[in-house]
C-alpha cells in the first residue's frame, strides 16, 4: 500500500507524493474487503506514523535534504511507476489465482 512507512509508500514518494493519499483510501479499503476487523489497529498504528511524514511533506518547508530526496528524473519517475503498477498486477494475479484454486 503506498503509503509511510510502508515500502508502498517509499517507491510512490519518489513517483509522487501525492499517492500517499491514495494509499490511506486503500488502507481502510483493505480492512473492509477483507475483513479484517482486527487488523484496524495495525492501520491506526500506520496512521499514527504516516501523519507526520505527511505534515513534513506536504505543510512545512522542505529541507535540502528532502528536496534531493524527492529529486528525482521524469524517466525514472515513470521507470519507478511502472515497475510498482507490475506488481501489483503480479500480486493481484497471485492472490486471484490462489484464491481460485482454494475455492476448487
Amino acid at each position: 500500500i503506498p503509503i509511510p512507512p510502508l515500502d508502498g509508500g517509499r517507491i510512490c514518494a519518489a513517483v509522487s507524493p501525492w499517492f500517499w493519499f491514495v494509499g490511506i483510501l486503500l488502507l481502510g479499503a483493505s480492512v473492509f474487503y477483507f475483513h479484517a476487523w482486527s487488523a484496524i489497529g495495525i492501520a491506526i498504528i500506520v496512521l499514527f506514523i504516516a501523519i507526520p511524514r505527511l505534515k513534513q511533506t506536504f505543510l512545512q518547508k522542505a529541507s535540502p535534504e528532502m528536496e534531493q530526496y524527492y529529486a528525482t528524473e521524469p524517466s525514472k519517475r515513470v521507470t519507478m511507476a511502472l515497475l510498482y503498477v507490475g506488481l501489483i498486477a503480479v500480486l493481484l494475479l497471485g492472490y486471484w489465482d490462489s484464491s481460485q484454486r482454494l475455492g476448487e
